[in-house]
């Protein structure tokens, strides 16, 4: 009967893990999650929305000074990419690609941090920076003119 049980109780515990495996692929279970590379950064900005103060001493702006430089970045971000003819994607227009410009311009951390923040891979990280930064240079210069 003991091992009856024991034997039920570990059919449960298999039967948790299984729905997850269909959406892994053996890239999942060979590599360790560290080298796994994410397409999007993950959603620090929700997270530092809630707390204002945090939020102010990571970006140097309030949530509302934040806001209006993201409509702002937006519009920009839209037109280059419409200028280069590339498809716009929602994760190109993330807020989190502004709050990391930000971070990384107030902080000045290094792309593994940062890497480690957004839990993606460094190359990604330098290419949201390469990518944006004239953008975000741009956009704050029009608002300064």
């Amino acid at each position: 009967m003991r091992d009856l049980s024991s034997l039920i109780i570990q059919m449960f515990q298999i039967a948790q893990i299984i729905p997850p495996l269909r959406y892994m692929t053996i890239y999942h279970l060979t590599m360790p999650y560290d080298h796994y590379e994410r397409a999007n950064l993950v959603n620090l900005y929700a997270e530092l929305a809630t707390t204002p103060r945090r939020f102010y001493d990571l970006t140097g702006i309030t949530r509302e000074a934040f806001h209006d430089l993201y409509h702002d970045f937006l519009t920009c971000t839209t037109s280059k990419l419409a200028l280069f003819k590339q498809r716009i994607h929602s994760r190109t227009l993330d807020a989190n690609i502004l709050l990391l410009l930000l971070i990384w311009l107030r902080q000045y951390p290094g792309n593994s941090l940062l890497s480690l923040m957004f839990r993606v891979s460094r190359s990604k990280i330098s290419y949201n920076l390469r990518f944006s930064l004239p953008i975000l240079t741009k956009t704050v210069r029009s608002m300064i003119i």
